[in-house]
């Protein structure tokens, strides 16, 4: 006659039954929850758009016209235009980083608007719908040299997307100045040839460097040395790069700053902490921000 309870072979029966059941669920409870964080990414970036113009409309109610540009979001969730932090009032998440491109008194839906809410990069696709991809990392192949690059905020190829990219000796934040993807015939060598500018000043033997007009273009060798890379993958802004970011001499808020710029006339130019300023004469001293070309891998 059987006593109450269960034999082993039926506790271990049961016990197998509800690992079967686990494994099966987990996958499906964790798409789950990755579709739900996308979706509230999504509607936090609709709620942020609608901030912002909601700001354009307030400013200029009070007087103050934000010009057309793309102005970076800074890591509270507020907007940096020209150098002067906007607060941004929204229900729901704010984002932590990105940038938004303001063209005739609203928010553009350009691939330059990206907003990062949690891991997920926000931009518009091609029929002005805010979509959430997750934020990814890069390996990125340099002539003879391999780094590796984390895309902090923004999306892989965007301009203004920010990322840290770790040298031989050191890791320097950058932001993307220019993308051009790779012919077809060269896709199996590499994806894009990507143009990064340093978000701060140069250093050289761990001091930021200040230079004057005769010694800056020289000193892009040594930078060269400190970063491991090879010196012709490097070379000083362009006024013609600079400008065409907002065709304007006002710069978006992540290329302020004081340092050195050439242009394709000869010309030498200077950024002086929002826009770009003619300095003939080479006066003063000033930091270097080269940009450095690579091929990403494929």
């Amino acid at each position: 006659m059987r006593k109450n309870g269960f034999t082993l072979i039926e506790l271990l029966a049961v016990i197998v039954v509800l690992a079967i059941i686990t494994l099966i669920a987990t996958p499906v409870v964790m798409d789950v929850i990755k579709n739900v964080e996308k979706a509230a990414s999504e509607r936090s970036a609709e709620n942020y758009v609608s901030s912002v113009e909601r700001l354009i409309i307030t400013e200029r109610l009070d007087g103050n016209i934000i010009q057309d540009g793309t102005y970076e979001i800074n890591s509270d969730g507020n907007l940096v235009i020209n150098g002067v932090v906007k607060v941004i009032e929204m229900s729901g998440k704010k984002p932590s980083g990105g940038t938004i491109t303001i063209l005739d008194g609203v928010v553009s839906k350009e691939s330059t608007t990206t907003i990062t809410v949690g891991n997920y990069d926000v931009t518009y696709d091609a029929n002005g719908r805010l979509v959430a991809t997750e934020s990814e990392g890069i390996v990125i192949t340099a002539a003879e040299n391999q780094f590796y690059c984390t895309l902090l905020n923004g999306s892989s190829f965007a301009v203004g997307s920010k990322y840290l990219c770790q040298f031989n000796s050191q890791a320097v934040e950058f932001y993307v100045l220019e993308a051009i993807e790779a012919p077809e015939e060269d896709k199996d060598l590499y994806s894009y040839t990507m143009k990064l500018i340093p978000a701060q000043d140069a250093k050289f033997e761990g001091l930021t460097l200040e230079l004057d007009g005769m010694d800056y273009d020289a000193y892009v060798i040594s930078v060269a040395g400190e970063w491991g890379v090879e010196y012709s993958q490097l070379m000083t802004p362009t006024y013609e790069q600079l400008y065409a970011i907002n065709n304007s001499e006002n710069l978006p808020s992540w290329l302020h700053g004081d340092y050195w710029v050439n242009s394709q006339s000869g010309d030498v130019y200077i950024v002086d902490n929002n826009s770009l300023v003619s300095n003939a004469e080479l006066d003063g001293y000033h930091g270097i921000r080269p940009v450095l070309t690579f091929n990403v891998q494929p």
